[in-house]
């Protein structure tokens, strides 16, 4: 019996030892830097879902970039590499769905926008979304809608100008260049506010 008392305050002493060992940390492996957005202040339906289609308008973006990344590794680029156009060529493959996601909720908050700048700012989402996602007649709709929502922004003619030399419209890209050349001074340029 004191055999078993003598071993059993014996063990607990290891125990205690044991435990009291530091435990060794694992490193923790490096994580993908995901882009993320702030968080949303105020929540109507428009702002709802803006936010949606700038995340996973993000999340294609990201996930374009891991396979530009993987494309690189398996096929080092020999010499000049367009990377624009094989981002777009990513993006637009979307093959998790994530751009087609953010093209959807920007449709939705299209249709949610109650005010002019909310109508703005929707279509100068869904300028961005067309283009990546390869829809350049789209892509030019919703610039000439900006445009229209905003006369005379410099933003806007900016936005017009790169959807029309996008989709070749020279005559276009053209008279938006004039455009923005008989605005005042850069610092002086009516400017709509996004909000």
């Amino acid at each position: 019996m004191r055999k078993a008392v003598k071993w059993g305050a014996a063990g607990a002493v290891l125990l205690l030892l044991i435990l009291a060992l530091p435990v060794p940390q694992q490193p923790t492996p490096p994580r993908a830097v995901v882009p993320s957005l702030p968080p949303l202040r105020v929540k109507t339906p428009f702002e709802e879902t803006l936010h949606q289609a700038r995340f996973w308008r993000l999340q294609a973006k990201a996930g374009a970039r891991r396979a530009m990344e993987a494309h690189d590794v398996a096929h080092p680029p020999a010499g000049a590499t367009d990377d624009e156009a094989l981002r777009r060529a990513l993006m637009g493959a979307d093959p998790k769905r994530a751009l087609a996601r953010a093209l959807a909720a920007a449709r939705q908050a299209a249709s949610r926008a109650r005010t002019p700048a909310e109508r703005s700012r929707a279509a100068a989402l869904r300028v961005m979304l067309a283009c990546e996602a390869g829809h350049h007649r789209e892509e030019l709709r919703q610039a000439r809608l900006l445009a229209t929502l905003e006369r005379g922004s410099y933003h806007s003619l900016t936005v017009l100008l790169r959807a029309a030399r996008c989709n070749g419209d020279e005559d276009l890209a053209r008279r938006t260049a004039d455009a923005m050349a008989a605005l005042p001074e850069a610092g002086t340029a009516r400017v709509v506010p996004p909000r």
